[in-house]
């Protein structure tokens, strides 16, 4: 029987030598696992962030053109209603001025017969 005793103590040394090097054959990759995972997210945390930023700036680019096309719409057409009224104004008053005095008017007035 104690042939029996002694190949099972050994068996049991073996299999707890067996299962801590497993344990740390384990570890060691599961540490691997995460650094590998911690760098993939890394690398794609920085990718987003640049994609972002890059959608932002071109967001701001396609907002701000437009916005200041129509600006400058707006100013263009307000220069042209002042230019127009301006125009209006000035034919208005070349308009009424005094119509200049006839040749004729002192000749009408002399040979009136009453």
């Amino acid at each position: 029987m104690s042939k029996i005793s002694d190949l099972a103590k050994t068996f049991e040394q073996t299999s707890r030598t067996e299962a801590a090097s497993i344990e740390q054959q384990t570890k060691a990759d599961l540490e691997t696992l995460r650094k590998n995972i911690n760098e993939a997210l890394k690398q794609s945390e920085q990718k987003i962030t640049a994609d972002i930023n890059a959608r932002q700036l071109r967001m701001s680019k396609a907002v701000f053109k437009p916005y200041l096309w129509s600006l400058l719409g707006i100013s263009a057409a307000g220069l042209i209603v002042i230019a127009g009224l301006f125009i209006a104004i000035c034919f208005f008053f070349l308009m009424i001025r005094r119509p200049p005095r006839s040749t004729l008017f002192p000749y009408t007035t002399l040979f009136r017969f009453d």
